[in-house]
């Protein structure tokens, strides 16, 4: 029992440009025409096969024009997930580090305290290789609604628009206040 394998695909389109080949040629006998008729009919092919040839190159660049935006958006949007991934993974260990300021309020043994101290030393200088800051802010600065947030208002007028209290401390990512 013989089984048929079907012809690859090239071998098709080969055979179906060979097809349309005889078709166009065919009633055309360079024998029967005039020197001008077969230039003529040279030149009309030319012309032909110039205009899908600069189809076909026009279509290529519009092709690696829409792959080159493709890889551009790519490129942005992974930088961008990186930073959306590092912004959230840093905004978490800020908890931390709050943490760490009130947890210190309770450790009376000064070598736990040191060693308290450089390991949050260690969570800050880690964080900083992904661009975190702390934002320098004192008691008594002028209050900056663009970097920080007023919990309380206090009712004296010579304290007005001043800090008064610091209940935590601010930071930047990449110069952004978060």
């Amino acid at each position: 029992m013989k089984s048929k394998n079907p012809k690859p695909e090239n071998e098709k389109v080969t055979k179906k440009v060979e097809e349309e080949k005889k078709t166009e040629d065919e009633g055309v006998d360079k024998d029967e025409m005039t020197p001008e008729q077969y230039v003529e009919y040279l030149e009309t092919t030319i012309g032909k096969t110039i205009a899908e040839a600069q189809d076909c190159k026009n279509q290529a660049q519009r092709i690696q024009a829409e792959f080159e935006n493709y890889r551009k958006r790519n490129e942005s949007f992974g930088q961008e997930m990186r930073e959306l991934g590092i912004a959230a993974v840093v905004e978490k260990m800020i908890e931390v580090l709050d943490n760490c300021d009130r947890a210190r309020e309770y450790i009376k043994d000064e070598n736990a305290l040191m060693g308290f101290n450089i390991m949050e030393q260690q969570i800050i200088i880690g964080l900083k290789t992904f661009g975190l800051s702390e934002c320098e802010i004192n008691v008594g600065d002028d209050l900056d609604v663009q970097k920080m947030h007023v919990i309380e208002r206090v009712d004296n007028p010579e304290l007005d628009g001043k800090i008064t209290e610091i209940c935590s401390k601010g930071y930047a990512l990449n110069n952004k206040v978060i």
